[in-house]
């Protein structure tokens, strides 16, 4: 991620469309664009230790994108938004607290005119927001360190605010049961870098978070979609009586990941092996496959 310099912006000035490029008229330079994901060979590795999760049961980590906007005025609306018009404290990049209806204004004004400074318009969105969720049980305390950790490290270079919401602190008459943090940051870093957000952005800020909870005693779990059953709650799967029954397209992809998981967990030590007896579980709970009767046979079969 850009650190903080004084060198002059990338975004000063104009900046028009080359192509699929964007040049900055003052400097000649391309706009760069951060994207937050981590490299194929490092997901696949990081992969395994999600789905292991996963198949001890252990909850989803939510991150959502849930909004953004192009204007100042928007930007300070967000603000207002998640600060609950001043009742609670933002907290910024530089760990300094913002509270009150002034404070809150006097934001607003720095985000306008400081750092990548934003416009009255744009044709770009100059703000994202994101909200980092937990499970009822979890403590909120350990909601707002494991998200810190990660937006900090993340979002290095960045200009944003982060407010933490419980059933207890937030004066909304419709405020959520669920601990959560809302963090608003600027799309342009302080280096002129835009931030060019997307499902690999958010499914990394998952795999981060969920990390740093698992650091704190939560086991949490953040896999994609196609590595999670259709149907959890079924004990004893549809169909499972018909002979030659074959999984649902839907679920085709999950079971092929676990399968080969388990498949290179069996190889393991004893700890793989343990690991593997969790897989084969799981599986079987969802599907009634017994795996290793199934690779033994060269395909899936259910028992009956």
């Amino acid at each position: 991620m850009p650190k903080k310099r004084n060198e002059p912006f990338f975004n000063d000035g104009e900046v028009e469309a080359k192509g699929s490029r964007r040049i900055n008229l003052t400097s000649g330079l391309a706009v760069r664009t951060v994207i937050l994901s981590a490299g194929r060979g490092d997901w696949l590795k990081r992969r395994h230790t999600e789905m292991f999760y996963a198949a001890k049961g252990a909850p989803e980590a939510v991150v959502k994108m849930w909004s953004g906007g192009k204007t100042f005025r928007s930007v300070a609306g967000a603000l207002d938004y998640v600060s609950r018009s001043g009742h609670l404290t933002l907290t910024n990049e530089d760990d300094e607290k913002i509270q009150g209806p002034d404070q809150l204004h006097a934001l607003a004004l720095e985000w306008r005119d400081g750092g990548s400074p934003i416009p009255d318009e744009s044709a770009y969105k100059e703000y994202e927001c994101f909200v980092f969720c937990a499970p009822k049980p979890v403590d909120p305390g350990t909601v707002y360190s494991a998200a810190s950790e990660v937006i900090s490290e993340a979002f290095e270079g960045f200009q944003y605010v982060k407010v933490m919401h419980t059933k207890e602190t937030d004066p909304s008459p419709r405020a959520s049961e669920y601990p959560h943090l809302h963090l608003i940051v600027k799309s342009r870093s302080l280096a002129g870098d835009r931030f060019r957000p997307g499902w690999r952005s958010v499914m990394y800020l998952r795999e981060r978070y969920a990390q740093a909870l698992r650091d704190r005693g939560v086991e949490m779990a953040a896999t994609r979609k196609f590595a999670r059953f259709r149907d959890a709650g079924h004990e004893k799967p549809l169909g499972a009586e018909k002979p030659g029954f074959e999984i649902p397209a839907e679920d085709r992809c999950a079971f092929n990941a676990y399968s080969a998981l388990w498949e290179r967990l069996q190889t393991g030590g004893s700890l793989e092996r343990l690991q593997a007896g969790v897989i084969a579980g799981y599986v079987h709970t969802h599907t009634g496959i017994d795996l290793e009767r199934s690779i033994d046979r060269g395909g899936p079969s259910r028992e009956r």
